[in-house]
């Protein structure tokens, strides 16, 4: 006579535990929420600052990037910029100096800083009448907070603009909306959500 094996039962799984070893200690990270099907990480908040400059002296630059430890961004001044005093964060490696990435479902706040060749030495190769630059996604993102820079930001000031990033993975381009020097159409710079 064969008897019956019991099992436990498996029951509703609130999230997705991984153990990895590494120099004989153990770590334990657990999902609250079950993480992108596709990435199998949690989304995070970006924080990427970037400089606008005309493409003769170099265009768009990502100068740094972090990911937002906390609930609620730092302060913020059109004239100062974003204050990370007080602010948690973790600054991150981006992968080039010119392209925004993030993970698909990612939260992505921009610090822009628009900037005059008339501040930074001769030669002043913008363009008499350009006071500024703008700034826009060439694809459909969520906005969270604030406004896509296609308006002028003035230059010497800052703008600032929350996203969401797409469920899907997107390879894009962002660029320059105000007509700033004679290379303005090259100025743009790579936009991708992807996964890592």
């Amino acid at each position: 006579m064969q008897i019956p094996k019991k099992h436990f039962p498996v029951v509703g799984l609130i999230g997705i535990v991984l153990v990895a070893a590494a120099g004989g200690s153990i770590f334990y990270y657990q999902f609250v929420l079950s993480p992108s099907a596709k990435c199998t990480v949690a989304p995070v908040h970006r924080l990427i600052f970037l400089t606008a400059i005309i493409h003769e002296r170099g265009g768009f630059t990502v100068t740094n990037g972090a990911i937002l430890n906390q609930q609620a961004l730092p302060k913020f001044s059109n004239i100062t910029g974003p204050n990370l005093a007080n602010t948690t964060y973790t600054n991150y490696k981006t992968s080039d100096n010119s392209t925004i990435l993030g993970n698909e479902g990612d939260v992505v706040t921009l610090y822009i800083k628009s900037i005059s060749t008339n501040v930074t030495g001769p030669p002043p190769l913008q363009k008499p009448t350009a006071t500024g630059h703008g700034f826009t996604i060439d694809t459909d993102v969520g906005v969270v907070n604030g406004t896509i820079a296609n308006d002028n930001i003035v230059f010497g000031t800052w703008h600032t603009v929350t996203i969401q990033l797409p469920t899907s993975l997107v390879t894009s381009t962002f660029h320059c909306t105000q007509d700033c020097s004679a290379e303005h159409p090259m100025m743009r710079g790579g936009f991708t959500v992807g996964c890592g």
